[in-house]
């Protein structure tokens, strides 16, 4: 294993690259929905829902930059923090797909993504308290 210089300004990356992508991701979100009133049902309004993706992407890409770059600390509390939220999150939309299946409002997918976003929030709060 080979000793890599630690680079102490890792979190102020990360939250300059998160907010590049997220600044991205809503603009061309906008700009999707805005266009999608123009145009008419059909492929082209299908690949205009496809505009914010690479800003989803940069935001995953700065995620994964921000694991690498971390010190072991850093490391180990990201990590706790999206266990927990995998987990919890994982509960509670195969829950929610059960009770689908038993006549609940069939929700839109990004409902899982956001259910995950924020279980890994409350992930980071809970690993936060445990590492004051």
């Amino acid at each position: 294993m080979t000793n890599t210089p630690m680079k102490p300004n890792f979190a102020k990356r990360y939250v300059v690259r998160f907010a590049i992508g997220m600044a991205s991701y809503t603009v061309l979100l906008i700009a999707a929905l805005v266009l999608a009133n123009l145009v008419p049902d059909g492929p082209p309004r299908v690949l205009l829902g496809a505009l914010p993706i690479p800003a989803v992407l940069f935001v995953a890409w700065a995620a994964v930059q921000f694991s690498r770059e971390a010190d072991e600390l850093a490391r180990r509390q990201l990590t706790d923090s999206l266990a927990i939220g995998f987990w919890v999150g994982s509960a509670l939309v195969a829950s929610y797909g059960l009770l689908d299946s038993f006549g609940a409002p069939t929700l839109s997918w990004l409902w899982a993504f956001a259910t995950y976003m924020m279980c890994w929030a409350v992930g980071s709060f809970i690993v936060s308290l445990r590492y004051r």
